[in-house]
Parts: structure tokens; sequence; C-alpha cells
């Protein structure tokens, strides 16, 4: 070739690889960009008319979540861009017509705040577009890298980063998401640039947002280790896209057991009904499968080496499969979850499992209402069903339940789910859940999801230690969601997305959680609603001895570190006399008072003399905010104090008598014709009753030699009297003479309140696993006036307001409530681990109790 022609020729070649250079420099593809660590990531083409029509065609409850959560971010950071940008038109352009992609971390320390990449047509100089605009920011330019980055402090709206590649302009409110974009180009781009999801997705609607399941890393707790890595191994990854009104387009890159273990499942689903009949109605989350061949799914999944479930489990497996979390109670989540397993043959089911047993060994073997309950002592064999390691089910509890295999962590947890069962609270008794299913038709696809989203917090803070967040609050709105597994072919799965919002149902359920917020520990108090003014607050403590202040949204608002547990229920009282609470209360060691804002009264906390015996009462005598405290010491003396706790004349302190005399209960009082009477009742059996001045009323009597529970008071002005009752059903009463009275009652924990709206109270006595009782005087003479079997366990019985009373099962974390005719009231039993309180919040009637460790607000209605 003679040598002008070659000359051209590398001339041509070097002019080709100079072009190719300045297009990759120039007009990079914005996935390059987007870093390894990046969870998830959106694509909007033509961005500003992509969030108009999201804001205006996204259906509810979706559009109010982008409006207030997820997209106010976007929306806030692209209104400064644009006011940044002035008469830039690249920008603007660029924003109608370009695409944008923004990546998110997921980690808690990004919160939702995005790494924002805008292809542009031209190439901009930012150090030009930031001399003159509407925001005026500090701006701070320093080097990356051999490129320029600019810092701004916008007045009013904090710091942002700005950087530009050619003509790709990277912004962010994390300065180290930009620098790991501008590293990740360096690179040659990444995982992001080269994965087919966004590709399989642009032809649906105007933005799409994919997941990357490998890519999240939260620090969960340890039962939950493995799950992110499993995800990771089976889920390559999760698109959505949403075109204008039509459903969702969700796609799955499959790979691994995920994908060879769907292609031994059913497409049609036959027998959901019987499943549905049993699952629990406050399911909290729920994955069931449709399995049409087990021997090829369990050989795909890796599972067919277990000798113990190939003889007595296999045999009798059917084709339907539920694993579920009921609402979480524990910081786990281990003993709320469950397994369902539809049996082929009932008959070989009973045999199989009886055969196990005499195998295994059994713990338990007893019946609850008339169903037969197994405990076994290992489950090595539910290996295959249940996953490695068997944190929740190292004991299973087994029982047929209307005719589906239910496998429990706990027999206290199998005995809940009964419970439900026999008075319908299941899914096919929740009208929410069945207005979704009939939304979704009868196809329910081979997998099924179904997810509450009331209870997303907690599942998040307990499976993935993230705290609660605004944006969970918002999506709590959803109700319920559903997602369903329809097609599996060539490794893609489309799913399809089905929410309900509970608040737009034409019929709901009794109680349903408002809000549940995670404690460091067990919670072990009552929550007290307090209401002062227009702001209402919730108080709880845990078993650290913190203190909580929560407002009505659950939202934490500080935390105090006590000196023991708290004795007395915490009050509100207006201590400076300027409408503002003070929220005082009692341990062993201390009275303590603590502002709204969590900051101590004046010398509180006031050390007592004496360790305080029990909690303390609080009097304002003449209804002028003039508070009293009184309590007893373990010393066997009553102490006094005025608001500002400096002891009482009369009351510093009274001495009692008797054998054993310290307070078996917090002291009593009640007015009666004008006179005051403050009633101490001692572990030894002696009533005391003084008066405000500390002068006793009338000498001690002695009640009874049996031990008592706590002293109450029937304040009725015919006939005001102090009463007690002891375990053994023996009741006594004392009227102001000083005169006593025996009672013949029936149970193990008694309470005296008024159920039948006038001034006289009622008795109510519960027998564990029998019965509860409401005693009056109907004809004079004390008897029955209405009863109801009781299949639980008492620890508490307490009053509520309006005539009912409240049961807590604290082993069982139930919690009851009961009209004065004995009926449950609407929606209970609840789950609960303390004494409940009944209120007002978020202007609805609500409930609080504490749940393990969390507080928890239901709706009640």
């Amino acid at each position: 070739m003679p040598k002008p022609r070659i000359l051209a020729a590398l001339f041509l070649l070097v002019l080709l690889l100079a072009w190719l250079a300045n297009s990759l420099l120039t007009s990079p593809d914005p996935r390059r960009a987007l870093p390894e660590t990046i969870a998830a990531a959106t694509h909007f083409k033509s961005p500003l008319k992509a969030m108009a029509m999201l804001d205006k065609d996204l259906p509810e409850p979706w559009r109010s979540l982008w409006r207030n959560s997820l997209g106010k971010y976007v929306t806030d950071d692209l209104k400064t861009l644009v006011q940044l940008s002035g008469s830039a038109s690249v920008i603007t352009q660029a924003l109608l017509n370009e695409s944008l992609y923004i990546g998110y971390t997921l980690q808690p320390s990004d919160s939702l705040y995005g790494l924002y990449l805008l292809r542009l047509s031209d190439d901009i100089r930012l150090d030009d577009l930031l001399k003159n605009n509407a925001l005026q920011p500090a701006v701070f330019p320093y080097s990356f890298r051999g490129q320029t980055l600019y810092k701004l402090r916008i007045p009013g709206k904090g710091n942002l980063v700005l950087a530009s590649r050619g003509k790709l302009l990277l912004f962010s409110r994390q300065t180290s998401l930009i620098e790991d974009a501008l590293a990740q180009m360096e690179n040659g781009g990444g995982w992001w640039s080269t994965a087919p999801a966004f590709g399989q997705l642009e032809t649906h609607g105007m933005w799409q947002t994919v997941f990357k399941p490998s890519a999240v890393d939260w620090a969960a707790p340890d039962f939950w280790k493995e799950t992110p890595k499993l995800i990771a191994d089976n889920i390559q990854w999760l698109g959505v896209a949403w075109e204008n009104t039509k459903p969702p387009v969700c796609l799955v890159g499959a790979s691994g057991g995920f994908q060879s273990l769907a292609r031994w499942t059913h497409e049609k689903r036959h027998n959901l009904n019987a499943l549905q009949a049993v699952i629990p109605a406050d399911l909290a989350v729920g994955v069931s499968v449709s399995v049409s061949r087990w021997s090829s799914f369990f050989s795909a999944a890796g599972r067919d080496d277990n000798e113990d479930f190939q003889d007595f489990v296999k045999p009798w497996l059917g084709s339907e499969y539920f694993w579920g979390i009921t609402a979480p109670r524990s910081d786990k989540l281990l003993s709320e979850q469950l397994l369902l397993v539809q049996p082929s043959d009932s008959a070989k089911m009973l045999e199989k499992m009886a055969g196990l047993a005499e195998k295994t060994g059994l713990v338990k073997h007893y019946e609850h209402q008339t169903f037969e309950i197994r405990q076994y002592a290992q489950g090595n064999w539910l290996t295959p069903l249940a996953g490695s390691p068997l944190m929740a089910f190292r004991q299973p509890v087994v029982a047929n339940v209307g005719g589906i295999v239910v496998i429990a962590p706990t027999p206290a947890a199998m005995e809940t789910l009964i419970d439900q069962y026999v008075v319908s609270q299941t899914l096919s008794s929740n009208t929410d859940f069945l207005q979704l299913m009939q939304r979704e038709g009868n196809d329910a696809g081979f997998a099924t999801a179904l997810i509450n989203m009331q209870h997303l917090p907690a599942l998040l803070q307990a499976t993935l230690g993230v705290s609660r967040q605004k944006w969970m609050d918002d999506a709590v709105a959803t109700g319920l969601l559903s997602v369903r597994a329809m097609e599996h072919q060539s490794g893609q799965y489309r799913l399809e997305i089905n929410a309900q919002q509970v608040a737009n149902t034409a019929q709901q359920s009794a109680a349903d959680i408002l809000w549940q917020t995670p404690l460091n520990a067990e919670c072990i108090s009552r929550p007290v609603i307090i209401e002062m003014g227009n702001t209402k607050t919730v108080m709880v403590q845990d078993a650290t001895f913190q203190l909580y202040c929560l407002d009505e949204n659950g939202q934490i608002r500080w935390k105090r570190q006590l000196d023991g547990p708290l004795l007395s229920e915490i009050k509100g009282l207006d201590l400076m006399q300027d409408g503002e609470p003070w929220f005082v209360a009692n341990t062993a060691r201390s009275i303590w008072a603590i502002s709204s804002e969590g900051v101590n009264f004046n010398q509180f906390p006031f050390k007592l003399p004496s360790p305080a015996a029990s909690g303390m009462l609080i009097v304002d005598f003449d209804n002028s905010l003039k508070y009293n405290y009184f309590l007893g010491g373990k010393d066997g003396k009553l102490y006094g104090f005025d608001r500002y706790a400096v002891p009482l004349s009369g009351w510093n302190p009274v001495a009692l008598t008797g054998e054993n005399h310290v307070l078996n209960s917090p002291i009593t009082h009640f007015q009666n014709g004008g006179k005051d009477y403050l009633g101490a009742l001692t572990k030894g059996g002696f009533l005391h009753v003084f008066d405000r001045f500390g002068h006793l009323r009338f000498q001690p009597v002695l009640m009874s030699t049996d031990p008592l529970g706590a002293l109450q008071v029937d304040r009725n002005p015919v006939n005001p009297r102090f009463a007690a009752m002891s375990q053994r059903g023996k009741g006594v009463v004392c009227n102001l003479q000083g005169k006593t009275f025996p009672l013949a009652l029936y149970g193990e924990q008694a309470l005296l309140a008024q159920l039948s709206g006038d001034a006289k109270a009622e008795w109510v006595t519960v027998k564990s696993h029998q019965r509860v009782s409401v005693w009056s005087y109907p004809g004079g003479q004390l008897e029955v006036v209405a009863n109801a079997p009781f299949q639980a366990t008492v620890d508490t019985v307490f009053s509520l307001d309006a005539g009912k009373f409240g049961i807590l099962d604290r082993a069982r974390r139930k919690i009851f409530g009961f009209n004065a005719q004995c009926r449950t009231l609407n929606g209970f039993p609840l789950g609960g681990s303390t004494a409940f309180t009944t209120g007002v919040l978020q202007k609805q009637k609500a409930l609080c109790t504490g749940l393990a460790a969390s507080v928890c607000a239901y709706r009640m209605r």
C-alpha cells in the first residue's frame, strides 16, 4: 500500500478513535455512573412530565404516598435545580425531554436522598451557572480526582453538591454519592450499566424503578442474617413500571433455586379458601405457594435428604403451603411465625405424625378447645419446609385446624390461633381482605404474598433494624398489599400488585393497628394517654426503666432513664398552674416530675426517705391544683408531701400498726359528706383510714388473716365502703364506721367498678380458664348478674371507661375487653402484654397497650 494511503488510513483511525472517546466522554450513559452500592434506581422519561403524570394520574393510595413522602424529596430537589439553573435552558429542556436517573442506597444514613443523573443535550459550565441565580447559595468548589465539584449551602434548603461530566449533570444532597458516581465512571461502569432490567421495562410508561437485592446491606438481627443473601442469590433484580392509570407492570430477573423451584408449581390455585379460613386476621406478612410435585420441588431446593421428613411428612403433603408472621409482638419475630400445609390425606397425616411422635418424643400432648395439640421435642424434621436454621421451630407445635395442618413455634401461639379460628378472626372473615381478593379475581397465580402495611414499621425494625421514618407512616395508609407471581418463562416472572386502602372500605374490622412503636426493651408499664389542652401524649416505660414520651402519632418525643420501674401510673399535672403538663409518678427510690420537654421540675427527682412499697396516690383535695402525694414506705410508715415534695403536716411520717405492716397496695381516697377518707391496707390485713391531716377516722381494723388483693373503694354515696378479696374468693368490706362484712365471691382476681351507670359499684371476678362474672345486689343480696366462659389466664383485671373492664393474659400476650353483661367487646381479643388504656388519638377512639418490646395503638370502632 502506498505510504500516503497508509498515512490517510491512520489519520482516519485517529479521528475515529477521537470521536469515540469524545462520544464516550460527552454523552455517557447515566447508568454507567450508578455505583455498585445503589440498591434501587428510578428512570424518568421527560422528568417534569412524568412527575406531573404521577401527581395527577397515580391512583390512591399510591398518590398520597408519592406526594407526602417518596416523591416529596424528588419534587423539592428538582425545584431547587430549576431555581439554580435560571436562564440555562439546557437544564430546563433536559428536565422536559431527556432522561433522569435517581439512585438510592436505601441505607438509613442516606435516608431517601438520591443521586440524580440528568442527561443533557449540550455541555454546561457549572461555574457560569452558579454565578447568578435566584437562590444565591454559598458556593464551595473543591477537586475530586481531577474533577471540580461544587458544594452549595442554600439558605433554608440545606446542602447540595453539583458536578458535570460532559453532557451529564450529577447532583445530590450527599457528597459521597457524587464522588462514588464519578469513581464508577472512571472504572467503566458496573452492574447497572449491563443489567437488562431497564431495557425490558422502558417500553412501559414514563417511569420505571429497578431494585437490586444484592446491594441491600442492612444490619439485620441474627435470625434474619441469611435472608438478604437468600434473596440476592435467587433474585437478580425486581423492576416496576407504571403506565398512566393501568395496573403496574412488575418483572423479576430470577436465578438460582427460585428459577428451578417455580417449574414445579401450579399456575392455578383451587384450595385457597381452606387456608384463608385458618390464617389469622392479624397477619402482618404471608406467602403462599401452590406446589404440583413436591419431590422435584425439594430436590431443586436441595432439601431432599431429611429422613424423618421423607418418612413422616412428605407422604401426606398437599399442594398448598403457607408461611406467615402475625402482628409483631417481639423483637425477633420468633413466636409470631406460623406454617400452614394442606394435607392430601388427613387420616394418613394423623397416622404419620403419631409415628413421628413415637420416634422423636413429645414435650406436650393436650387439647385446647377440643383441638388436639402435639409439641415435638425437636424440629429437624421440619427443615425442608421451614429452612435452616430452625430458630422459630426448635420444638414445633402441630394441630389440625379446619382441615389444615398448622405448625406454630409455641403452645401459646397455637392456642391464640385456635382462639382466633373459633371466633372467626381469620382472613376469610376480614372485610378488607375479601374486597382485595374480589378485585384480584379468581386466578391467584402460583405464588401470592400479602402484606398488611400497618405492621410495616415494626416489621422493618425487627428484621432489618430500620427505625421508624416518615415514609413508613405514609406507607401504612396503603392498607393491604398483595403481590402475585403469574408467569415464569425464560427466567422472567410477571408480578401483579394490588393495594387496598383500609380507610376507604365500606365495612371495617372492629379494631386495627393505628401505629406501633418499637422500644429498646420489653414494655413493662400500662401505657397512659394524657390530654392537656390540645396536646395528647402517650407515656410508657420499658424493662431497662427507660421512660418514653410519644406524641399521638406514635413518634418518640424524648426518653428519660429512671432509677427503677414505675410503681404508680403516670399522671399529667398542671404543677405551674399555666396549663402545661408535668408528668408525675414514683419509683421505689424517688418521686419524678418531668415536663413535656423532658426536663425535671425544680428539685425533682425527689429521693424518698424510705423506699416506697407501692405506687403513689395523688390528690387535689379542693380542686385548687395544689396537689398532694401519699405513699407507703417499706419501713411500715406513710408519707405525705405537697406538690413541691415538702412533707405535709401530720404526715411526716405516720406509723402503721400490726404485724407485717407494710402496705400491700397503693393508698386509696374518696370524699363523702364533705369529708376525706384515705385508706391504707397492710400485708398483715389491717385497714387504716385517715382524714386529709393524717388523723385516724377509726381504729385500725383487721379485715382478714388471708392474704388480700389490692384495696378498692365503692364510692356509692349511700353506702360507701372499702373492700378487698383474697385469691381463694373470700372478700371483705368495711364501712365508714369501721364495721366489716364478709363476701362470698368466686374468682382469683377481683375488681370493683361502676358498670351499671349509677353510683353503685359492681364486683368483677375472674377465674383462669373458667369464668368471668359480674356481681351486684339486685334484690339486696350479692349475686351473679352476668357471666361468661373465660378460656385464658388472668394476670390483671382493670377498669375501663363507660361501664367496661379489661383483662390481661400476659403469658399469651392477649388482652380482652368486656361490657357489664360479660360480652366480649368488638375486636377483642387483641395482642397485648400489659394492661391497656383507652382514649382519643388522631381524632379517633383508640386503645394503647404494651406489645412485647413495643407500644401499640389500636383504632377502635
